[in-house]
């Protein structure tokens, strides 16, 4: 069989370079003839070709200029089970024409390219774009990026399969209405429960009629070239022939099989049920909308936004004729309806258009509904855009993103690490860098290359973290100084130490743990020297216990977590370049409040031996209004002696307490903020929840440099449910309300599941985690460095609020004053160019450092997907505002005609 490709002449043993590339797609249009499909797959497969699988009118290979495509490519990267993905193309009855190992695949990890073939040439856009959408969802495990009409495909190193194709049988290729028939089976075996929305938002995205939730695309002609399948029903062509009647959208024929496919409209009377066409009443004519901004309807309407400004998929009639029912009754957008028809639609017929406003008005048509548009599944929209652009939204994004692509964002992350690392001043550099854009990969890669002047020191959050980081540097390669989780020590005895950690009784721990050490060096006898062993049993303890003296003698890199670190003395930190990985100040500072019970500070004012200045300090904490704070001239001037500590038989952490700077009394304790300090030396910190503004709040005396980074857009989804903040005490109300039927957190988390699709885990408040239903379950608090559920969808449910004292200690240690008594209430609050409304202070800078802890809790939250790299979703169920997020405002806790209504009063 010959297949007209452009076949690029050139052949390259490696991956083309990106000026390669520029230059191959301006000469590829030329190339494009029609080869033998034997010698396209040895040209690509074996000699490295690259090849545009479809052709396009003109010289430029857009979408736009479509004029027809036969081969359809996979590309699998992340999944090296080559023998799997052939089974589950069998299964679907999708034979291999030709695959081939790619110009990055190695023995450790394969990375191949299928090439399908379809059995006639596809002519129509819509069509092959149907066909890439509906592999596309088959086929998870396939580069997303390959689902394009204009995917320019690269050769490789070495055909893996050929199957040559027989033109007078069509042997070896598919056709699309089998390729029907497999997709709806594969639809209702991936989720049962949503098989009838599932394909009705399919259908509607390519007009393409249902019977019986069955695609109107029927097979006229031999039926020995029909596969049926097991467990889907494939309706006749002559049985379903009188129901569909003269509604053809359009026919594919397949000469060499005598035969055709024929796909259908929605018929008229389908039109109607689904709300495609409908008629009213005179008196029953919605209002007219005199002043609507453009902006306002493009930041509402993602269909208008893409009509107007010819982006995204080109409409159809029925996406037209949508807009169309509802723009007339606004002011002036007929013109600009008609505007958008001459300007991304030449080839409209604007004689008609204007003949369907006429019937339209002479006939009263009502506004056609949202939810029969393509995009409703994700748009926050109403019953129709006239009420869309009526109601009031509880998230209004004014910021319009500017958003490059991931090696972009990579590029501009790494020139502005190697510009950090340049600089030699005692300067803060703070790095934004979106999750999964590889800013791990990129300092891993700087300690692999040596190319530094001073030997790196990495911080990491969590012990977990660096043990991870240690395993992809290489042992030999870094410094590793241990945590205590770190320590190989008894399950008892690491208890024994936490406690003592905890009560401030940092000698006694340190005591403890140097005589486990020298009692592991007593045991070293002469086998452990003739095993070879490089490390003694107590070479982690004496790490742990002198990190100081392996630091001053090092010259490797050095890795530790963010407590061991701001532990050292600025004079030995400035031997190294520090990274730190991860926003240490929302981390590992401010969000560390201890607490001291009232009656603990009484019995310490009971010993005799208590210095003047140590009784004075108490006695005046002591003497605190509940819900006020106060904040010391100098921090750590008071020392209780260990004896002290044990006469008053406490549990509190006394020696921390006495250090801390800010203190609020509670009910029976007083609750304190340790000091928020940083070593006087360079740092550069890098992290994906950055605010420079609260950073400079914390640290008024130190200069910092703020590196641009610009985002790139997530590969998938993040779905956002603000109707409820979901916050705790959000969650404890609605259980006890008597107007909503929520009489458990388990019946309610029911609920909100019912609106996600194949979560596999779960994030809420800790005390909830039992009550979300769900295999894998997380909390808040406890998310950094889980990275196990990249590329599976998710689900968050909650605002992470933090205690009200905790904003408040925070400000008093920034000097500012406010209670939440009078100031805490519900507002109408901007935040990164979101307007919503909020639990918040009155103060702007409060306001922003409560923000800046609910968002970044948020965002590694939203992180656990990997969303940039994958196409998963997030479903969150807040009403804080996610990056990137789609929002759904209806109520979606009341029935279902509750949720058409106006949602004025949702918070």
């Amino acid at each position: 069989m010959n297949i007209k490709i452009s076949l690029d002449k050139t052949a390259f043993q490696c991956k083309p370079t990106s000026s390669q590339t520029a230059f191959m797609k301006k000469r590829l249009p030329e190339e494009e003839d029609y080869y033998d499909i034997k010698t396209i797959a040895e040209c690509i497969g074996n000699h490295g070709h690259s090849f545009l699988p479809a052709t396009f009118n003109g010289m430029a290979s857009k979408q736009e200029n479509f004029e027809q495509c036969q081969l359809f490519g996979l590309d699998f990267d992340n999944e090296p089970d080559y023998e799997k993905i052939k089974q589950k193309l069998k299964k679907y009855h999708l034979p291999i024409v030709f695959s081939y190992h790619t110009f990055s695949s190695t023995p450790e990890h394969p990375k191949y390219r299928i090439i399908l073939c379809h059995i006639v040439p596809i002519t129509e856009r819509w069509l092959a774009d149907m066909i890439l959408k509906m592999l596309k969802k088959m086929f998870p495990e396939a580069d997303k990026l390959c689902f394009e009409t204009a995917r320019l495909f690269y050769g490789g190193k070495g055909l893996i399969d050929f199957n040559n194709v027989v033109e007078e049988t069509g042997e070896n290729t598919f056709n699309i209405y089998n390729l029907v028939q497999s997709f709806e089976k594969f639809l209702h075996e991936d989720d049962r429960k949503n098989f009838a929305r599932n394909i009705k938002t399919f259908a509607r995205r390519y007009g393409i009629g249902l019977s019986d939730n069955h695609f109107n695309i029927f097979f006229k002609g031999n039926p020995a070239y029909i596969i049926t399948r097991e467990g889907v029903t494939s309706p006749s062509y002559y049985k379903n022939d009188d129901l569909i009647g003269n509604n053809i959208k359009y026919e594919l024929y397949i000469p060499n099989m005598s035969s055709k496919i024929i796909f259908y409209e929605f018929s008229e009377e389908q039109k109607e049920k689904e709300g495609l066409k409908i008629y009213v009443d005179k008196n029953e004519k919605p209002k007219k909308i005199e002043k609507v901004a453009e902006n306002k309807i493009c930041s509402l309407c993602r269909l208008w936004r893409e009509f107007t400004n010819g982006t995204g998929e080109r409409l159809n009639h029925d996406d037209k004729f949508l807009l169309a029912t509802n723009i007339r009754f606004i002011t002036g957008y007929q013109k600009r309806f008609f505007d958008a028809l001459k300007k991304h639609y030449p080839d409209s017929n604007l004689y008609d258009w204007r003949k369907h406003f006429h019937f339209m008005e002479e006939n009263n048509y009502k506004p056609q509904r949202c939810e029969v548009c393509k995009y409703s599944n994700t748009c926050n929209h109403g019953y129709t855009l006239l009420e869309t652009l009526r109601k009031k939204k509880l998230i209004f994004r004014t910021k319009n993103y500017d958003f490059v692509s991931i090696d972009e964002s990579v590029k501009q992350v790494s020139h502005a690490l190697k510009t950090a690392l340049k600089n030699t001043k005692n300067r803060i550099h703070l790095i934004p860098g979106q999750t999964g854009i590889g800013k791990t990969t990129l300092y891993i890669n700087l300690i692999k290359s040596s190319r530094f002047k001073k030997p790196l020191l990495i911080a990491v959050p969590t012990s977990n973290l660096k043990n991870e980081l240690k395993e992809k540097i290489g042992k030999d390669k870094v410094l590793d100084i241990p945590a205590l989780n770190d320590l190989m020590l008894e399950p008892a005895t690491k208890q024994t130490l936490k406690k003592y950690y905890e009560e401030g009784n940092f000698d006694e721990a340190r005591e403890a743990i140097a005589e486990i050490c020298m009692e592991l060096e007593a045991s070293i006898d002469d086998e452990f020297f003739l095993s070879g062993a490089t490390e003694r049993p107590s070479d982690a303890f004496n790490k742990y216990l002198h990190p100081e003296d392996y630091l001053e003698k090092t010259s490797k890199c050095v890795i530790m977590t963010h407590a061991r670190f701001l532990s050292l003395p600025t004079k030995l930190l400035k031997k190294f370049e520090i990274i730190i990985d991860e926003d240490i100040l929302y981390n590992s500072m401010l969000t560390r409040v201890g607490s001291v019970k009232i009656s603990t500070l009484e019995n310490v004012l009971k010993e005799s031996r208590l210095s003047y200045e140590a009784r004075l300090e108490i006695e005046n904490l002591l003497d605190l209004q509940e819900g006020k704070c106060y904040k010391k001239e100098t921090y750590g001037r008071i020392e209780l002696d260990i004896e002290t500590i044990e006469k008053c038989k406490a549990n509190d952490n006394l020696t921390e307490f006495l250090k801390a700077g800010c203190y609020m009394r509670q009910k029976d304790c007083i609750k304190y903020l340790p000091p928020i300090k940083f070593p006087k030396c360079k740092l550069i910190i890098l992290s994906a929840t950055l605010d420079n503004v609260i950073y400079e709040l914390f640290f008024p005396t130190r200069e910092f440099i703020l590196h641009e980074v610009k985002q790139a857009a997530y590969m998938g989804n993040v779905i956002q449910y603000p109707a409820y903040s979901m916050s705790r005490n959000t969650i404890k109300n609605i259980i006890k309300s008597n107007d909503l039927s929520y009489s458990t957190p388990t019946m309610l988390f029911k609920k909100i599941l019912s609106y996600t699709y194949n979560v596999t885990y779960g994030i809420t408040f800790k005390k909830y985690e039992k009550d979300l239903q769900l295999k894998n379950t997380l909390h808040f608090g406890n998310l950094a460095g889980t990275d196990c559920y990249s590329g599976k969808n998710g689900v968050i449910i909650g605002t992470p609020h933090f205690p009200t004292y905790l904003y408040e200690l925070i400000a008093c240690t920034i000097d500012i004053s406010e209670s939440s008594t009078n100031s805490y209430k519900n507002r109408r609050v901007n935040y990164k160019g979101d307007r919503f409304h909020m639990m918040s202070y009155k103060n702007e800078i409060l306001q922003r450092i409560q923000f800046y802890l609910i968002s970044s809790e948020l965002e590694q939250a939203v992180g656990r997907s990997r969303l940039l790299r994958t196409n998963s979703t997030v479903f969150v169920f807040s009403n804080f505002p996610c990056e990137q997020a789609d929002f759904c405002e209806f109520d979606y806790l009341k029935n279902a005609d509750v949720q058409k209504q106006d949602t004025d009063q949702r918070l």
